[in-house]
């Protein structure tokens, strides 16, 4: 049977607003959605590979290198290797029990930095919180001039989920 990969992107920011003035009841209630489906296969539009990392930890200020051209995985008891031509998604969230911020980017080494304009550009997650990345189309580019992604913790541990969709190289 040949490989295949069907995956979802997704998030959902809803609100209720509420507010009384003059004996009038003013009220807001509404929510913003983003749905994108990525059927089998590499063209735009389409994913055919993922990975993920969860309950990763790492200690204050220690950092972490994921080389998106040779991830581990461990699928069914053994160890295969997930290398990346393409990210379409990437979904990084911090756990609550995470002492510190997590820095997403900023790679010294061959950085990956497409998302992020420039690469020593980063972004900073707060314990809880959560990243999601999106581009569905052609994705971004992963070379191998480009393709180290660091998180490090800043502040206290952070322990975190990641995981990348994309098209295999």
């Amino acid at each position: 049977m040949p490989q295949s990969l069907r995956s979802l992107v997704s998030a959902q920011l809803g609100w209720t607003w509420r507010d009384e003035q003059d004996f009038a009841l003013l009220a807001d209630d509404n929510r913003l959605e983003y749905r994108s489906p990525l059927p089998s296969g590499t063209a735009a539009g389409e994913a055919d590979a993922v990975w993920y990392a969860a309950g990763s930890a790492l200690a204050e200020n220690a950092s972490q290198r994921w080389d998106l051209t040779a991830l581990p995985r461990n699928v069914f008891g053994r160890t295969i290797t997930q290398s990346f031509a393409a990210i379409k998604a990437l979904l990084l969230l911090p756990r609550g029990e995470s002492q510190g911020v997590l820095v997403l980017g900023g790679d010294t080494l061959t950085p990956w930095w497409e998302p992020f304009g420039a690469a020593e550009q980063t972004l900073r997650i707060s314990p809880a919180g959560a990243l999601l990345l999106s581009h569905p189309g052609t994705g971004w580019m992963v070379t191998a001039q480009a393709c180290n992604l660091q998180l490090k913790a800043q502040g206290g541990s952070v322990s975190y989920d990641l995981a990348l969709i994309g098209v295999a190289a």
